[in-house]
């Protein structure tokens, strides 16, 4: 898309508020205009005391400069704070535009991306857009407005050097946007160059013991300093060709004041200006071009924010891995059976297939097993019963009714799963299980702790609950973070609870101590289990199990 019709798209996006925005480019301009007026009321009273008129002659303008000084200031900062409350405003907007993006699309279609990449489009390039408001569209409006009110006032008092300076103000803005355009080609570097960066330290801190322990940590921290020299290289250069666009308002500024002194000179020769305007016109005119260069700093800014806008434009047309109904069904009310029916799955058409005819039936009520070595397809599986992939063909049933046919939350209040990299987040105990349900009570808190056989350990610590965890419950061991995960999985009280390779992390006494301690409260409560292990030994006291080989679904044995 085009650095125009990107913009377009963004402003549609945001939430548009036209008559503030007009509002404030208004302020801005009457505080431009306002140092036009102070520039010129300054020059015609230097040249006005200079024939010793009187106090009484020059005390009206000076009067008149004073007011405009006291102005400039708060109506400079009124534009400031209209302007930045719409711009504000519109973060909001595009902050839960881009997240109610990503989630139709998490977890399937952001497999390829790196976290710190997609956190950088989700914290600098939303903040970026914020200056769509604040750095292109008002101070374009003010220098564009202010540079032709006072022309066409100069043109009032002096025609000749009104169209003189209409002409150095047009050649000085064509300059200065064409020393802005040499940014275009390296516009949207800066930011790619800082996700990737990003990204590297998301990498070196999340796998830091794994990268120390490999004698690969150096490696990673190369890296991020070679893409830091390129960043502060991309920064340089930005700020040369903004020292560039000033300098060359700067010298139209001064090509100005002399055209315009010249013509005015020649005015008052053949008498057709009083003299005492002469210094109001030359100084005027550097209040003129004070706003000059807004208008490249603004083209400057734009590319910025079209390079962003168009990574974050990039996302949403990213083909959703599930597609929702347009006129969902709704569940029984009572728990039913779970088929998968010649289901086949694939993540591109050239892709060999993950799922390859596969059926199973899990009757309600079941505690049922799906077995198979890493690497089978068992997560996939997984995702598909949850509504997070969608099946090339063939279809899932749940009651009797198709998945496909529902609202991907819908199967997701009912269906729960609990994976080996389940996340945990930094906060409390009592915190993270309130995210299974948010209106539960520390009794109900208690017996989940309970039926995941973690309710001991919580009642010994000092804090309890509000035991604080780290970050993704980094001060937990692995079997109790999974069962911290089992517990939160038990507060929503899902006709079906899959366990997906819950056991991976914990050793296999432990790991079959886990799904014992599952299976038992499952049936206690009448509830279907699933279980989705490559440990054989795991499916013991399970009712049935399957063996998932070669994106098939085989009998067990």
């Amino acid at each position: 898309m085009a650095t125009v019709a990107i913009l377009q798209e963004l402003w549609r996006l945001g939430a548009k508020d036209v008559r503030r925005i007009a509002l404030a480019i208004a302020l801005g301009i009457l505080g431009a205009l306002c140092t036009v007026g102070i520039l010129g009321g300054a020059g015609y009273v230097a040249a006005r005391a200079s024939q010793h008129p009187g106090w009484g002659a020059i005390a009206g303008v000076l009067a008149g400069v004073e007011v405009l000084a006291i102005l400039r200031g708060p109506l400079r900062y009124a534009e400031r704070l209209v302007g930045h409350d719409v711009a504000l405003e519109n973060l909001v907007t595009w902050r839960g535009w881009f997240i109610a993006t990503l989630l139709p699309l998490s977890p399937g279609a952001l497999s390829n991306h790196r976290f710190g990449e997609l956190l950088t489009r989700l914290t600098d390039d939303v903040d970026t857009l914020v200056d769509l408001v604040v750095r292109v569209l008002i101070p374009a409006a003010v220098s564009i407005g202010t540079l032709s009110i006072s022309i066409i006032v100069i043109i009032a008092l002096l025609p000749t050097a009104g169209v003189a300076l209409l002409v150095v103000v047009v050649l000085t803005l064509l300059a200065t946007i064409f020393s802005a355009s040499l940014s275009t080609p390296t516009a949207g570097k800066a930011a790619q160059l800082k996700s990737a960066q990003r990204a590297e330290i998301v990498d070196l801190f999340s796998a830091m013991a794994d990268l120390v322990a490999f004698d690969y940590d150096q490696v990673i921290v190369d890296r991020i300093h070679a893409l830091e020299e390129e960043i502060a290289r991309g920064s340089r250069r930005r700020s040369a060709l903004s020292s560039l666009v000033s300098a060359v308002a700067n010298a139209g500024a001064g090509i100005g004041v002399v055209v315009v002194t010249a013509v005015g000179i020649g005015a008052v020769d053949g008498h057709h200006l009083n003299p005492v305007f002469l210094g109001a016109l030359a100084l005027a005119t550097l209040g003129v071009f004070e706003t000059a260069p807004f208008v490249a700093h603004s083209l400057l800014r734009a590319h910025e924010i079209a390079a962003a806008g168009a990574r974050l434009l990039a996302l949403r047309a990213t083909p959703s891995p599930v597609s929702e109904p347009t006129d969902a069904h709704s569940l029984p009310l009572a728990p039913g059976d779970l088929q998968l029916i010649d289901g086949c799955l694939a993540y591109s058409p050239d892709a060999p297939p993950i799922l390859a005819d596969a059926s199973f039936h899990a009757r309600g009520g079941m505690r049922m097993g799906i077995v198979g070595p890493s690497g089978e397809g068992k997560s996939s599986l997984v995702n598909v019963v949850m509504r997070f992939l969608g099946l090339t063909t063939g279809e899932v049933r749940y009651g009797g009714v198709s998945t496909a046919s529902l609202l991907g939350a819908t199967v997701r209040t009912r269906i729960t799963s609990v994976d080996q990299d389940t996340t945990l987040f930094s906060g409390t105990i009592r915190s993270n299980l309130l995210l299974g349900d948010d209106t539960a009570d520390d009794d109900t808190l208690f017996r989940a702790l309970e039926h995941a056989h973690l309710l001991e350990f919580v009642r010994s610590l000092p804090n309890g609950l509000d035991t604080p965890v780290g970050e993704n419950a980094s001060s937990l061991s692995g079997g109790q973070r999974q069962r911290l995960s089992l517990a939160r999985a038990l507060l929503r009280h899902p006709d079906i609870l899959i366990l997906d390779e819950v056991t991976a992390g914990l050793d296999r006494e432990a790991g079959s101590a886990l799904i014992r301690e599952a299976v038992a409260r499952a049936k206690s409560v009448d509830q279907s289990l699933l279980i989705v292990t490559h440990r054989d030994e795991e499916l013991a006291t399970l009712e049935n199990s399957v063996r998932l080989h070669n994106g098939k679904i085989v009998p067990y044995s």
